[in-house]
């Protein structure tokens, strides 16, 4: 069961590497959902943390229907995480209609696995008519991993729809519940065959005029999560 930690790099990777943390989601703009973060980021924590670090790649905030120019972004990005030493790299593309985009995501997906990286499948596919088949679909082109709240607000509401998820699941695609989950929860999904994913972080000033908000590491909840995802 794998537990990844969610963080947009300003968090401290290396002090949650010290309380067990071994694989992270790195991002810019959580409060968004996560978009690319800098490449500076990527390079820096990459140095500061030696466990798995696997990269968003989403040039901007809104839906994952992306044009050629924002496709081509992508790619590049892919690359650059590549050059830095990231295990993997995270995406998702729709159509208007809000069915998979196969055809970027092939692409996507071939770049990506020809540089050696794991890729996941993000939280877009929560925004498909049906996630199981979506699921299905993602899981026959070739990802790795497929990060999933199973279509609901947050992985908890949607576990029964993770559940026929994981029904269909085969050896070589990994189901990542996420969205609000807590270490109350570790058992729900590992009982389901399932790893999680959340973020660990503490509201440490407001800055106002709305230019957002820093936060600090939540260590209570990295070392609850490492504990529950250690006690089997």
């Amino acid at each position: 069961m794998i537990f990844e930690w969610c963080t947009d790099g300003s968090e401290g990777a290396g002090r949650a590497e010290e309380l067990g943390v071994k694989r992270l989601e790195l991002c810019a703009a959580l409060e968004i959902g996560g978009v690319t973060p800098a490449e500076s980021l990527v390079k820096t924590v990459k140095e500061e943390f030696r466990g798995e670090v696997f990269v968003m790649i989403r040039p901007r905030g809104g839906d994952f229907v992306y044009s050629t120019r924002e496709i081509e972004l992508m790619k590049e990005d892919i690359r650059m995480c590549a050059n830095h030493g990231a295990e993997g790299v995270v995406f998702g593309a729709l159509q208007l209609n809000g069915s998979l985009n196969l055809s970027t995501s092939t692409t996507l997906l071939q770049l990506a696995h020809s540089l050696n990286l794991k890729v996941t499948f993000h939280r877009a596919i929560d925004f498909t008519k049906d996630p199981v088949a979506s699921f299905r679909d993602v899981q026959s082109l070739g990802f790795d991993y497929v990060l999933s709240s199973g279509g609901a607000n947050t992985a908890k509401e949607g576990a029964e729809t993770l559940r026929r998820m994981a029904e269909q699941k085969n050896d070589g695609c990994q189901i990542i519940a996420g969205s609000g989950v807590d270490p109350s929860q570790v058992n729900l999904f590992r009982e389901m065959g399932l790893s999680v994913h959340c973020t660990a972080r503490l509201l440490a000033r407001q800055t106002g005029k709305n230019m957002g908000a820093v936060y600090s590491l939540n260590e209570e909840k990295i070392i609850g999560m490492v504990k529950a995802i250690n006690h089997a």
